[in-house]
């Protein structure tokens, strides 16, 4: 049950570790720190690409039998940065047996705080799977005095090879990252990645970096390696050349090939792949014997470029061009894929593409068993992705993804259908017996991968880029199968993925009709609101879905139609839920990166934004044009932006650990305020303008004096991360929410709490603040609660608890709406509601029906003959019920 409740993706297999004989000074002292808990428990081992690190940590990992996460540029699942610490859980879990019981104390207690596992940012992810189950692990160990603890050891490798879009996760991970040197010493953590100054800027003194040196500063221990492995591969080489030219000796070449790899490993396996690779050995000895420079990236591209030259060479014009699509296709492929997964996706014979296969192998990496085609190395990627690298053969990467997302959508409209399992009954996805071999026998990898991936290869960075097709395509799949595509994502446990691809493919530029835009839109809402539903069951959605997206969705109204539901909503659910109905009045574009906090100034005539771009910008709150330039001098991400109740400051807190204010008209610098040693995440202007109060991830609020910058008295402490800070209404108190789900309130002339630490919360505080009258706080949870706390001289008292609505029994759940029904009209013998999940079963085989969205469990409670839910007027009429593996479509 542990490994199914992280639910993590499959790492990719070790690949090749390094030849016996080599590496022979790095080695022994990586292994020789390993073993040594005194030193500082954190290795960072840096080179540039090619340099041979992960063959250094693949050797590791095969000698010690350490866990492992790699991030794979070929691979955007372990790319992603939200899955990183739950898949190393998994991959502990797996490793050593003796963290178990700590692992799944671990998530027990997730799950008694009424927690999801992937609901966890990565902070509260390394706290609670990591830091917590290996401090509990050593405490326990700790109590047998004399016995030597085992060593637990994490590598991750290729660091560098991380999606880094999202600027406050992927600080977030270095820091996580960083806090491993807070571990006991017998938790070891070996990182590999480029030589990168933000990874550089955390990791700081607190590991010990150990380097594979390239280029000019070539190490003789890499120039031996090299040499070693060239003379290795040589073997077989020469045997073929000495069949036809007995004479012939490689005692000349090998050095001047140990010069030219200039400590790349990557090269020299490169040019020997190329020379075996098929073809003229000797002509392709001589092609690898021309570089000289020994710049970084200089080796490699020559080396690759001849490769192509020399794989290009023989080939007449249609072959090329195949060659060319298939090797854009597998570097530009969101995920590894097969042959077969290939030709299938770009619709070519079977069979067809194993030339190609063969052609290309000198720059793919070598398959293991799962038969994946991959680029060799990230250098040729990177090489081929750039245009001034790799000229005639560059990649064009607006023309090849709008091919990719037009051949996924083809490729969905052609193997797309109705029922694709072709199941009995209906099912939740969990009790479908031998899911796996259907899925292989029914949903191919090629399908899955269109199905995941469509409407990220769009060209988001060619706004001009068009294609007749590609609509064309679009619309037959959204008025004919978007159902269908839903039912395999949820087969595959895939749900996730739907939103973020409609609201993707709605951003298309100048492709879309308003009829298509507005499908996409109520598609959107669709996956937002019945997650639950296509996660948990690939029959029960469309019931789900059909029966209650209300009246207005174009979208359901249009396959209402089509399928004709049997299970009809006779009256009311007229519109969509309230968090599925907000829509702009303006946009404010222009910062470069996320944005993550906003602010009206007290005239509500000016709006401020800080983003992950390190800028605060000021905004027109009538026109949404900008009015100045960007306010710059912070770091790191903005979290947080205030006005001063009298709109001439602006104050900015950021992940830099810095406060700054400003000149609200000028935009000037009015100083920086430094005294936190975490992010700040949470600023408050008090109602007079004289102090600021920050809330940080280092546990403290501080309150500031705003005109000298000064600490007004020793911080305040919580337990965990500060997440939101504010001043009552006389100025008099502070109310303060962490990471922890508590909530305090402080006296700031004593620095005093009042009252008792306030706790209830399920999840970290998103919100705390005060009533205008200052005689209650508000508080609110990332788990959506929502706790009112009354304030009696020096008492608190919670005056309002919010209702979960969820108990064991079918017959009552707690009622927070009255005076409007929605009826079923059946017998209760015949169907059952799960309280507890939302789902209307069938009684007597339990097979799910339709999920009732969340908004209309309050209120539920079962007569006699009829089901009833809170509702506006609404009726549910089961009278024609036809069971969905009988509908015929």
């Amino acid at each position: 049950w542990l490994k199914e409740t992280l639910n993590t993706p499959t790492q990719i297999t070790l690949g090749d570790s390094c030849l016996e004989g080599t590496r022979e000074i790095i080695l022994p002292r990586i292994f020789t720190w390993v073993d040594d808990p005194a030193v500082t428990n954190i290795l960072w081992l840096s080179a540039s690409p090619g340099a041979g690190k992960t063959a250094v940590g693949s050797t590791v990992v095969r000698k010690t039998g350490a866990s492992r996460y790699f991030f794979r540029h070929t691979d955007s699942v372990s790319q992603n940065l939200l899955w990183f610490w739950r898949t190393v859980a998994g991959s502990l879990l797996n490793q050593y047996a003796v963290l178990r019981p700590y692992l799944s104390d671990a998530v027990k207690e997730i799950h008694e705080q009424q927690q999801s596992v992937e609901d966890l940012d990565l902070l509260s992810q390394f706290k609670k799977l990591i830091k917590s189950p290996l401090e509990a692990y050593y405490r326990q160990i700790s109590q047998f005095d004399g016995s030597k603890p085992q060593i637990i050891l994490l590598i991750v490798d290729a660091l560098d090879e991380a999606d880094r879009r999202d600027t406050r996760q992927w600080n977030e991970l270095l820091e996580t990252l960083a806090e491993w040197s807070q571990l006991p010493g017998i938790f070891r953590l070996i990182i590999t990645s480029r030589p990168n100054d933000d990874i550089r800027s955390h990791l700081g003194l607190k590991c010990l970096e150990e380097t594979l040196a390239t280029g000019s500063s070539v190490s003789e221990e890499s120039q031996a390696d090299i040499d070693k492995y060239l003379r290795y591969r040589f073997l077989s080489i020469r045997k073929r050349i000495q069949q036809i030219l007995p004479s012939w000796s490689d005692k000349d070449i090998i050095p001047q090939l140990v010069n030219n790899a200039a400590g790349l490993f990557m090269w020299a396996k490169a040019a020997l792949d190329y020379i075996e690779g098929g073809g003229d050995p000797l002509k392709r000895l001589q092609d690898t014997q021309y570089s000289t420079s020994i710049d970084h990236t200089q080796p490699l591209d020559d080396l690759y470029m001849r490769i192509l030259q020399g794989i290009y060479r023989s080939l007449d014009k249609d072959e090329q061009d195949l060659l060319q699509k298939v090797l854009w296709t597998i570097i530009m492929a969101k995920q590894p894929m097969d042959l077969l997964s290939i030709e299938e996706l770009i619709n070519t014979p079977e069979c067809s593409l194993w030339w190609v296969e063969q052609a290309l192998r000198p720059v793919l990496a070598e398959q293991k068993n799962d038969h994946l085609l991959q680029s060799c190395h990230k250098s040729f990627t990177d090489f081929m992705l750039e245009q001034e690298r790799s000229g005639e053969f560059a990649i064009k990467e607006a023309l090849h993804g709008l091919y990719l997302a037009n051949t996924c959508l083809q490729l969905m409209n052609t193997r797309l259908k109705f029922n694709i399992l072709g199941l009995s009954r209906g099912y939740f996805n969990r009790d479908i017996v031998d899911l796996t071999e259907l899925i292989s026998v029914s949903i191919p990898w090629s399908l899955q991968h269109a199905c995941k991936y469509w409407s990220e290869y769009y060209p988001a960075s060619n706004p001009t880029a068009k294609s007749k097709n590609l609509t064309q395509n679009l619309e037959i799949f959204l008025e004919k199968h978007f159902f269908h595509w839903l039912e395999v994502l949820s087969i595959i446990s895939a749900g996730y993925y739907a939103t973020s691809l409609l609201k993707t493919a709605n951003k298309w530029p100048g492709n879309l009709s308003s009829n298509m835009i507005q499908l996409l839109t109520d598609g959107t809402k669709i996956t937002d609101l019945f997650h639950q539903a296509i996660q948990e069951s690939c029959s029960g959605l469309y019931f789900s879905i059909l029966t209650f997206s209300p009246q207005t969705s174009l979208l359901a109204n249009h396959y209402r139609k089509l399928y004709n539901p049997s299970l009809q909503v006779t009256r009311g659910i007229q519109d969509w839920p309230t968090e599925c109905q907000w829509s702009f009045k303006l946009s404010l574009e222009g910062h470069k990166d996320a944005v993550r906090s906003v602010a009206f100034s007290p005239d509500e005539t000016k709006i401020i934004s800080g983003s992950d771009d390190k800028t605060v910008q000021i905004w027109n709150a009538s026109t949404g044009q900008s009015l100045k330039q960007p306010l710059e001098g912070h770091q790191s991400s903005v979290y947080s932006v205030a006005f001063s109740n009298d709109g001439t400051k602006i104050v900015s807190g950021s992940s830099d650990s810095i406060v700054r204010v400003w000149d609200a008209f000028t935009g000037q610098s009015l100083g920086s305020l430094e005294g936190h040693d975490g992010g700040v995440n949470s600023i408050a202007i008090s109602p007079d303008g004289t102090k600021i109060a920050s809330g940080s991830d280092d546990n403290t609020v501080i309150i500031w004096d705003i005109s000298t910058g000064q600490n007004l008295g020793q911080p305040f402490h919580h337990r965990d991360g500060v997440t939101s800070v504010a001043f009552s209404p006389d100025g008099t108190k502070i109310v303060s929410g962490s990471y922890e789900g508590t909530v305090y309130i402080w006296e700031i002339s004593t620095g005093q709490t009042l009252g008792d630490l306030l706790e209830g919360h399920q999840g970290w505080v998103t919100s705390a603040v005060f009533s205008p009258d200052g005689t209650k706080i508000v508080s609110t949870s990332v788990k959506g609660t929502i706790r009112v706390w009354k304030l009696t001289g020096q008492n608190i008292e919670q005056s309002l608890e919010d209702h979960q609505g969820i108990v064991d029994s079918v017959t009552v759940l707690s009622c927070t709406r009255t005076n409007s029904n929605l009826i079923y009209k059946v017998p209760i013998t015949t169907w059952a509601w799960n309280a507890k999940s939302g789902w209307i079963l069938d009684a007597s085989s339990k097979a799910p029906i339709a999920w009732v969205p969340n908004n209309l469990w309050p209120g539920f409670r079962t007569p006699s003959t009829q089901f009833v839910i809170g509702a506006p007027e609404t009726v549910l009429d089961f009278s024609n019920y036809i069971p969905w593996e009988e509908w015929r479509v």
